[in-house]
């Protein structure tokens, strides 16, 4: 019996069933990638990068709403992934402050990280967003700061 034949046609067949996952989409791909930290870093680096090509636009063209939006929904996404890869119990629908203070008893280089001028730390799924550039690049600059605490 050749084991190396087999293997093949078992990786090719595995190969398949994930590329059928991926392209329709089953419940299964979306709770493993729901679950699956390195997705949800990826996630929130686009989320940052929309956030700082709007930052990047003049004055007049910038949609503040954006930035906010992108920057808050990163800095979620962050501490999630981080609970996640250090198997750390959380609700989905628990607010940043709590998320943040998950993390910061499992890592204390969290306590680095100031919510204080955010609005909606304290509310899950707000509504709330910030209009004023100088608190959405603040936002921002917040996300950045947990990406690198959770890249190292």
């Amino acid at each position: 019996m050749n084991i190396g034949k087999n293997l093949n046609y078992f990786k090719v067949f595995n190969d398949y069933l994930i590329g059928v996952l991926i392209k329709i989409r089953t419940p299964f791909f979306y709770l493993s990638m729901k679950t699956n930290p390195e997705y949800l870093l990826s996630k929130a680096q686009k989320k940052i990068q929309l956030a700082e090509e709007e930052l990047m636009k003049p004055n007049e063209d910038v949609v503040s709403f954006s930035i906010c939006n992108q920057s808050k929904s990163a800095i979620k996404i962050l501490l999630e992934s981080y609970l996640i890869k250090h198997n750390i119990n959380f609700n989905d629908q628990e607010p940043l402050a709590l998320l943040l203070e998950r993390c910061t008893i499992h890592n204390p280089n969290f306590k680095s990280i100031d919510l204080s001028s955010f609005n909606c730390r304290n509310t899950s799924n707000s509504q709330n967003y910030c209009d004023d550039i100088n608190k959405v690049s603040n936002c921002l600059s917040i996300a950045k700061q947990i990406e690198a605490l959770i890249a190292n």
